[in-house]
């Protein structure tokens, strides 16, 4: 494999060990160690997409500018990716978060220092600040770019100070193209915001009820209770919301049942499926829910017009399932096996065109799963599978090793090739390009970057100039943006169609948490 230092060197090989085979093997290129040997120690943290948070500020992109804030001099810096310069753009006090309209338009800047959010026209750079409520931490912007939406989430803050008077019930809508922002109370205590897929609708879930505020009406309210809260709860996380906006699906925490609210009408149905129901999936059309079973190790499939369920497969190693962004498959897998070590070493896929599965065995067990964007040029599509940290006993040397270092799998859906990758330290997030060519790992503990061309399932370790705090791909584009930890700011760009080059601007306009 090459590994890369510093701007463009050479390539260098470090060390490879073999592993071959098909369906039932590991298949594809030599598994390849990214960085250099090291020991890792403790679980790898929560991976994916993650809500944005004032605890860290994170850039934003368009396909051609990168946004990042710099909390201690309230501006937000706008580097053109083309020619690396920069324009400071005044914000509100201690920017830490921001986002990009789907349309390149608008960049939301969310600011901790005076609870406020502002709009920056990306094409002239003029603000517009507007009031949020007082300790919001999170904000989210709809698919369509209307609104942002911000709450406060208490896993993040232990703020809770009421000053002079407080409660949990409310949300900010900013409206984004009108500039203006209300309060709109959604029940006691939102745990997420999600919206349909076309923008027209934004949930507040609550660990009882969702709140469904149309937000092209007036952000009129419907309130929904979907269990009784002194029963039982469901999972915020598990919620879907299938593609043409009709259906909700929440499971119900350690129960047999999935909710199923009807948007449209506001009819609620109750699904018992089985022992323990831990995950649910969906088809692209959003015809047929997968709900996931752990209790016996089953899936069941629900035909949405009518309810009907049919349940396959028993005694699968499963908990949780992660679908294809094309939705025409999707891969089964436990970040929770219950029986011996080697238990959750194997993965599914799952075909949602003839429900068919196929188990494949992975080098460790798994921790979560990043799906790729179908590349519709090679129609490939592709996973990064996430595994679990340093730990487990082998008398193969081989997968020894991979048991003492932190791991990644490069995984291939339709012919289930993979590569299985030991990383120089924990990874702690993960980006992909749109077209699903490139993945990228972030390894703050030994300032480096994994690189993972996922059609050739090659693994590229690069070194940056400082620690990474935050990586992203420019929409696109297959250039990665890295924000960075330096006194004086710096963000750094990795070039994989120019042979992994690296380019780095550092300056004081870059300067984030």
């Amino acid at each position: 494999m090459r590994f890369v230092v510093g701007i463009v060197l050479p390539a260098l090989l470090l060390s490879m060990v073999a592993s071959c085979g098909s369906a039932g093997n590991y298949a594809g290129s030599p598994a390849e160690q990214v960085g250099s040997p090291g020991q890792g120690a403790g679980a790898i943290a929560p991976v994916g997409p993650q809500p944005l948070s004032y605890v860290l500020s994170s850039p934003a992109a368009t396909n051609r500018y990168v946004f990042v804030a710099n909390t201690t001099n309230n501006t937000v810096a706008k580097i053109d990716e083309s020619n690396l310069s920069i324009t400071s753009i005044p914000v509100g006090l201690m920017p830490t978060a921001v986002d990009v309209t789907p349309d390149n338009r608008t960049a939301a800047v969310f600011n901790a220092g005076d609870y406020s959010v502002s709009l920056i026209d990306i094409s002239t750079d003029t603000v517009t600040t507007l009031p949020v409520d007082t300790y919001d931490n999170t904000m989210v912007v709809s698919p369509s770019g209307n609104v942002a939406i911000t709450y406060f989430d208490p896993s993040k803050s232990s703020n809770l100070l009421a000053n002079p008077t407080r409660n949990f019930n409310d949300i900010t809508i900013v409206d984004i193209t009108g500039a203006t922002s209300a309060l709109v109370n959604v029940g006691y205590l939102p745990y997420a915001v999600v919206f349909t897929p076309d923008g027209s609708k934004a949930l507040a879930v609550t660990t009882s009820l969702i709140s469904v505020i149309d937000l092209y009406r007036g952000y009129a309210v419907t309130r929904y209770q979907l269990v009784d809260p002194t029963q039982q709860q469901i999972v915020p996380s598990s919620l879907k919301i299938t593609a043409d906006g009709r259906f909700a699906l929440a499971v119900v925490q350690g129960s047999s049942d999935v909710v199923v609210l009807d948007l449209t009408n506001g009819s609620k149905t109750v699904l018992s499926l089985g022992p323990t129901v831990t995950d649910i999936g969906l088809t692209a059309d959003g015809s047929r829910a997968i709900a996931v079973n752990q209790g016996n190790g089953s899936l069941s499939f629900i035909t949405l017009s009518t309810f009907r369920v049919t349940t396959l497969y028993t005694g699968l190693d499963i908990n949780s399932i992660a679908v294809s962004p094309d939705g025409t498959d999707a891969l089964l897998y436990t970040n929770s096996p219950t029986t011996t070590t080697a238990a959750g070493e194997t993965v599914y896929v799952l075909s949602f065109t003839d429900s068919s599965i196929q188990s494949y065995p992975v080098i460790k067990g798994v921790s979560s799963v990043i799906m790729a964007p179908f590349t519709i040029t090679t129609g490939v599509s592709s996973a990064i599978i996430v595994h679990n940290g340093p730990g487990g006993s082998s008398s193969d040397p081989v997968k020894q090793f991979f048991y003492n270092n932190y791991a990644v799998t490069m995984f291939n859906m339709a012919t289930g090739v993979s590569t299985p990758v030991a990383l120089v330290s924990r990874p702690t997030l993960f980006a992909v390009s749109s077209d699903g060519a490139y993945g990228y790992a972030m390894m703050p503990d030994s300032d480096a970057i994994a690189v993972f061309d996922l059609l050739t399932q090659i693994a590229t370790g690069v070194y940056v100039p400082s620690t990474p705090t935050f990586v992203g791909v420019m929409p696109g584009m297959h250039t990665a943006y890295l924000g960075e930890t330096y006194p004086l700011g710096r963000l750094s760009f990795i070039e994989p169609d120019q042979g992994i080059a690296v380019r780095t601007i550092t300056g004081f306009e870059l300067k984030t948490n």
